[in-house]
């Protein structure tokens, strides 16, 4: 049979392509060629060592709120040496707004015992008892935060507060008592604080402790003013009111939940 020469070029290299492919098959790979990239990892449970650095503002800050329970002792010294007030326990509850972690915001609440006591003798000779006193404060701060180290912070504070003090009616040792009715007064007092929280159990429970330094203003009310009151023998007498309070302080330890 005659084929053309053309198709007699055809035939001669599919010929000679079937005898070389099985040689390539079967020889060994060439050992300067570069090895085949790893597979890589699964991104969903691979942790990578170190882990990465995140890129500073790529995450917006969230919120986080404290709320919690403190207690302590309460020092307001008076003003006058005639009348001391006694240092007193305290309790209250607290929460901070922290939206950065270089700053939050606390709001709290505080109830205070304490006692006024008299050294001298109130006009007419009538032995006038201690007075029993409560406060109630509320309060609101700037404060400042550093975390020297992991789940420890060490905070400052800037505030402001109001308060209120009451007085029950004045009773004495002996004689009469006077016609004197509950009193109260109130203040403004602006601290400085320094503490420090420590999270006990990481983003859920903080014990804290703080100490705080105030000065008052604004201290008015009957409390502070003069009484005519009924003595013994009938007459009226003047009773002075109660001296104003000067730089008080505080210690305060604290617990608090992370919502």
């Amino acid at each position: 049979m005659t084929v053309a020469r053309g198709h007699r070029v055809r035939l001669v290299s599919l010929a000679a392509l079937a005898l070389v492919e099985p040689c390539m098959a079967a020889s060994p790979a060439d050992p300067r060629a570069p090895a085949a990239p790893p597979a890589l990892p699964d991104p969903a449970t691979y942790r990578q060592e170190p882990a990465p650095v995140p890129v500073l503002g790529s995450k917006k800050p969230s919120p986080v709120v404290e709320v919690g329970a403190h207690a302590g002792v309460a020092v307001r010294p008076s003003d006058d040496s005639d009348v001391t007030y006694a240092a007193g326990p305290t309790v209250g509850g607290h929460a901070k707004l922290i939206y950065f972690p270089w700053l939050g915001l606390r709001l709290s609440a505080r109830h205070e015992w304490s006692s006024a006591e008299h050294e001298e003798a109130a006009p007419g000779g009538t032995a006038l008892a201690d007075q029993a006193l409560t406060r109630i404060v509320l309060g609101a701060a700037i404060e400042p935060t550093w975390a020297p180290v992991p789940r420890l912070e060490v905070f400052g504070g800037l505030g402001i507060g109001w308060g209120r003090t009451s007085a029950e009616p004045l009773e004495p040792v002996r004689g009469d008592r006077p016609a004197l009715p509950r009193r109260s007064a109130v203040f403004v007092e602006l601290p400085l604080s320094l503490g420090a929280g420590y999270e006990v159990i990481r983003d859920w429970l903080v014990v804290s402790a703080s100490g705080s330094v105030s000065l008052l203003t604004g201290q008015s009310g009957n409390l502070l003013e003069s009484e005519r009151t009924p003595g013994p023998d009938g007459s009226l007498q003047v009773v002075e009111g109660l001296p104003e309070m000067g730089p008080s302080w505080a210690l305060l330890a604290g617990l608090g939940l992370v919502l």
